[in-house]
């Protein structure tokens, strides 16, 4: 059976695709989907852009869920 590139994940309400390869480099590599987070109107959703014109305690709350959804450090996500 092969392996798949893309594995869906869910953690603390925060939908997301990892890529389970690149661990091996030493590299998570994960991408977020829009559902939950706490923007509102337009930006509704998981918006993690602070150059955008979304609240930007929204936006910081965001990446907070974002970082423990993908057992991240403070400092490791680029």
């Amino acid at each position: 059976m092969s392996k798949r590139l893309f594995v869906r994940k869910t953690r603390h309400g925060i939908h997301f695709w990892q890529i389970p390869v690149f661990e091996k480099f030493g590299c998570r590599a994960l991408f977020f989907m829009r559902p939950g987070g706490f923007s509102r109107g337009v930006y509704r959703g998981l918006n993690l852009g602070l150059n955008t014109a979304d609240d930007p305690h929204a936006v910081r709350r965001n990446r907070h869920l974002a970082l423990l959804a993908g057992k991240f450090g403070p400092l490791a996500p680029v």
